[in-house]
């Protein structure tokens, strides 16, 4: 999910680490275990959404000039996914990506069933 928002790898490492340093921190409040992963998600995009609201400006500049430095080929997956807009991204990742049933990516994003159902199918 880190990666679907961000798109750096950097950035996304470091939204991962920090979701897992809250997750850590905040683990006395998850009350019922079957809901790890999407509680977890849930983190990781709020951190993600944070990062982006603190950044905006430098990662548009460090962006642009790592993507004309960066020799490193992508898999055409990513690729794909890049070209995609967030909106779009964020349920296509965790349900087919991650295996996520619908119903946790509704939990996850916060979304009715229908916005989910349009965004999976106008992202497909």
């Amino acid at each position: 999910m880190s990666r679907a928002i961000l798109r750096s790898e950097d950035d996304y490492s470091d939204a991962l680490q920090e979701s897992v340093m809250k997750a850590w921190a905040s683990r006395h409040q998850l009350r019922d275990d079957q809901y790890f992963a999407t509680w977890m998600t849930r983190i990781v995009i709020n951190g993600c959404r944070t990062m982006q609201r603190k950044q905006f400006k430098y990662h548009l500049e460090a962006n642009v000039e790592r993507e004309m430095s960066d020799p490193m080929p992508y898999l055409d997956v990513h690729l794909v996914l890049d070209s995609l807009p967030e909106k779009l991204r964020l349920p296509l990742v965790p349900h087919y990506l991650e295996g996520h049933s619908l119903k946790e990516i509704l939990t996850i994003l916060h979304l009715p069933v229908t916005t989910v159902r349009n965004r999976l199918f106008a992202a497909r």
